[in-house]
């Protein structure tokens, strides 16, 4: 089977489990507190959404008109994707924090974070397989 889909299998899965997490933290928080993160949150969403929608856009871009160089550009790819992830966890963490949302949430926060991350390089590492099969 090919090891980029296996990745994708895995990413997706992280994903899946992040949300749920997320979701059911979520569900035990009261409805004032629920609208204090949608604010905080619901801007902060959009720029991530076109950073990443910039970031996939530039490195197929890339791949298209620099196809001798597609190692180096999917590793820069990874690793701006892995700074991306890092800075968006300290950033939302840091927000929450002002807002004080209960302990148990921010538990929830870091497992599905750390869930995520792990899903994140399980499929690099099935893209690095990918290129040294």
């Amino acid at each position: 089977m090919n090891p980029i889909f296996i990745g994708v299998i895995i990413l997706l899965a992280a994903y899946a489990f992040n949300r749920s997490i997320m979701k059911k933290a979520t569900k035990d928080l009261d409805d004032d507190l629920k609208l204090k993160i949608f604010e905080a949150f619901s801007t902060r969403n959009n720029y991530a959404t076109f950073f990443i929608l910039g970031l996939a856009i530039v490195f197929f871009g890339a791949l298209q008109f620099y196809p001798q160089f597609s190692f180096a550009i999917s590793i820069i790819y990874l690793v701006l994707f892995a700074f991306y992830l890092i800075f968006r966890f300290t950033s939302n963490y840091k927000k929450l924090k002002q807002i004080e949302v209960p302990k148990h949430y921010m538990q929830s926060l870091v497992i599905s974070y750390a869930a995520f991350i792990f899903g994140f390089l399980g499929f690099a590492g099935c893209f690095m397989l990918n290129w040294f099969r």
